[in-house]
């Protein structure tokens, strides 16, 4: 065909200007001849067959292989080889291996979010593809195109798209493009809250998936079974989902779909009000998303933290994680981002349409070639005398194919013009739309400015009235100060005349008298040795030492050795051997003292349950925990609110201040510990206080060892 086709131009541009003589038949006799020659010598079975593939095919299919590897782990390097794959196969002619590196690219800058250059890659994949083959890579182009307009909200034109690419999945009988397409019908429906329809698809798309053993697939499908039970508020379930996939994702590296699973979990927890689980889950997602630059998924962590930190009420946090949230939901779906998305759309339609025109032009002429050379072959004795009649016949067939062509343009022409004004429809419409929005954001402006002045009113007003607060405990301090310290020094006046007094005075009445006066002052010592001690407790210098607990407990013990009814008690120490802390050690002390005379003041007096008290030391991470257990009269429900607040009293057998709880309780968040009750009135009351190591080294010896048990017996 090589040889005809300039011999063919040579003879028509001839017998245009020229009128047909006898010479010119007698030429144009000649010219078939050889015509004829040339067509015998290029039947379809004459020419050298095709041979293999070359080497730089294999290089090519070899890069788009790395591309595919790398693009959930690795997206900058996964584009450099898919790049290079496309060049490469742009400069041997490979359509097939350009187009599903072109194909890739799409996919890896939707993953990043910038959709526009994902469309135009996924539209440049379909043009560069040999038009009339159907392949795989040109099946995943059109099912990513669906994909795109489903994230977009645009839910006819991915339903287009996604038919024809289940089309040609199901003709090529291609069981992973079946599953895969099976998915994206499921995402569709989903978007449009067609649970059940999506439902159904993705529990059909996990099948084939566990079928083919494709690990990717699984998690994608389990992911987005997830997402139905998560709509249906089934979140146990969706749970158990994101958790399956997120152990297969990371087997196969896909950290785009684990910033996504994360976020998911994420709002489970939110749901469930985990807060603490929520934050930790889409912290994860965001770190990997800032890593990987994958926008999207930035943009959905951000507005995930946003509804967290809200439902606690945090707001600072939930306004800084909105704006980011804005910023690039404004940067991934600006007015820019989605006019550019519909010119590449008309764009293509316009190239499907010349696409269409070329190929029936072509289609003509091969079937004007072939009804030629077989009225050649037929009729090659008579070739002279038809001559005219088949010259007659090709002008007409070119005049008639002219016109078609002419038709077709027109047709084109009117459609480009609709189109034409149908964008200049749209863009009206959205310079309209852009005049309100700008309407809508100056009045926010406003209410932000007005908010702020208002917000910053709050503040001055709380400010001072914390500074305020501040200067009334700090007078409240000084008071308490001063005033237990001046009136101990009368009292122990009292206490020595009342003393003089027993040895002094023999008449009963009197001496009744003096000791009611000795017991009440003895009362009254005691408590403004509390008050002093509260004061004490609230403002002394933090020193942090090293302490052994066991030991602790034993000051402790020992100090409380003069209060009423320690002769009766019993005391069992339990502590691990080699255990150390790093804390303040009055303050410690104080926490333990108050809590044994609490147990010692509230005793059992019965004579077949003796009073008893267990003291446990253990570690508890970087800290210890110290448990407190008496077997004494317990604490009523009503009261275990009030135990720690200031003069509380829990029993009418109490006779002391009401400051002991209190104390302990200042004391423990002076080290930055905790204390609580955790027991009930019918068991042993117990208090658990966490003492922290305050300089972060091991509270503990390293090696494992059986704990000490001792028994102090008063």
């Amino acid at each position: 065909m090589l040889l005809v086709q300039p011999v063919w131009a040579r003879w028509q541009n001839r017998i245009q200007p020229l009128q047909i003589g006898r010479m010119h038949v007698i030429c144009m006799v000649g010219l078939l001849f050889i015509s004829v020659a040339s067509l015998a010598q290029n039947q379809p079975g004459s020419g050298q067959k095709t041979g293999t593939q070359r080497p730089d095919t294999n290089q090519v299919n070899e890069l788009n292989r790395l591309a595919r590897i790398y693009q959930w782990k690795a997206p900058e390097k996964s584009k450099d080889y898919a790049r290079e794959a496309y060049l490469l196969a742009t400069r041997i002619n490979y359509a097939k291996g350009a187009s599903y590196a072109l194909w890739k690219l799409g996919s890896l800058h939707e993953l990043q979010g910038n959709y526009n250059k994902a469309l135009y890659y996924f539209l440049e994949s379909i043009r560069v593809h040999p038009p009339q083959e159907n392949t795989t890579a040109k099946a995943h182009a059109f099912g990513s195109i669906a994909n795109l307009y489903t994230s977009l909200g645009q839910y006819k034109q991915a339903e287009t798209y996604l038919t024809e690419s289940f089309s040609i999945f199901k003709n090529l009988s291609h069981p992973l493009g079946i599953a895969i397409s099976h998915r994206r019908l499921g995402f569709l429906h989903f978007n449009q809250n067609q649970l059940q329809q999506g439902m159904q698809h993705f529990l059909r798309s996990l099948t084939l998936m566990q079928e083919l053993q494709d690990t990717v697939g699984i998690g994608y499908a389990r992911a987005s079974m997830g997402q139905v039970y998560f709509q249906e508020k089934k979140y146990t379930q969706a749970l158990e989902e994101y958790t399956q996939a997120v152990t297969l994702q990371e087997k196969t590296e896909n950290f785009a779909e684990k910033a996504y699973l994360l976020i998911y979990i994420g709002k489970i927890y939110t749901q469930t009000g985990e807060y603490a689980k929520a934050i930790e889950s889409c912290t994860q997602a965001l770190t990997l998303a800032k890593e990987l630059n994958f926008k999207p998924a930035l943009q959905e962590s951000y507005k995930s933290l946003a509804a967290i930190y809200k439902a606690q009420g945090n707001l600072k946090q939930a306004l800084y994680c909105y704006d980011q949230f804005l910023v690039l939901h404004n940067e991934l779906l600006s007015d820019e981002t989605m006019e550019n998305i519909a010119d590449l759309q008309i764009q293509y339609q316009t190239f499907e349409k010349e696409q269409e025109i070329e190929l029936l032009k072509k289609e003509k002429e091969i079937q004007s070639l072939k009804i030629t050379e077989s009225t050649h072959i037929v009729y090659f004795f008579a070739a002279i005398l038809l001559l005219l009649l088949v010259v007659c016949g090709l002008l007409y067939s070119r005049i008639t194919l002219k016109k078609k062509a002419n038709l077709i343009l027109r047709t084109q022409n009117e459609a480009i013009g609709y189109q034409k004004n149908k964008i200049e429809q749209q863009n009206k419409l959205l310079k309209e739309a852009n005049k309100v929005i700008e309407d809508q954001n100056q009045l926010l402006e406003l209410d932000k400015i007005e908010l702020e002045e208002k917000v910053k009113e709050k503040t001055m007003a709380l400010m001072e009235a914390y500074t305020h607060l501040l200067q009334a405990t700090e007078e409240m301090d000084i008071l308490v100060y001063k005033s237990s310290h001046d009136l101990r020094g009368p009292l122990a006046t009292i206490l020595g005349l009342c003393n003089i007094a027993f040895i002094d005075v023999k008449e009963k009445t009197a001496l009744t008298y003096f000791n009611l006066l000795a017991k009440n002052a003895t009362r009254m010592d005691a408590l403004l040795h509390r008050l002093l001690k509260v004061n004490h407790v609230k403002h002394a210098e933090i020193h942090s030492t090293l302490l052994q607990p066991t030991q602790l407990i034993s000051d402790a013990i020992a100090a409380v050795a003069t209060t009423d009814g320690y002769a009766a008690m019993q005391f069992y120490i339990e502590s691990e051997p080699e255990l150390n802390l790093y804390s303040d050690p009055d303050l410690v002390k104080t926490v333990l003292e108050n809590l044994l005379q609490n147990s010692i003041h509230y005793r059992s007096l019965t004579v077949d349950n003796p009073p008893s008290v267990w003291l446990k030391a253990e570690r508890y991470g970087n800290a210890v925990r110290f448990m407190i257990s008496d077997n004494g009269i317990g604490i009523e429900k009503e009261y275990v609110s009030k135990l720690f607040t200031l003069f509380s009293k829990v029993s009418s057998r109490s006779q002391g201040s009401g400051l002991g709880l209190y104390i302990a309780k200042a004391a423990v968040s002076r080290v930055q510990g905790s204390i609580r009750y955790c027991s009930e009135l019918t068991e042993a009351t117990t208090f658990e206080v966490i003492i922290p190591n305050l300089n972060n080294k091991p509270v503990f010896h390293p090696l494992p060892m059986k704990k000490e048990i001792s028994i102090y017996n008063s």
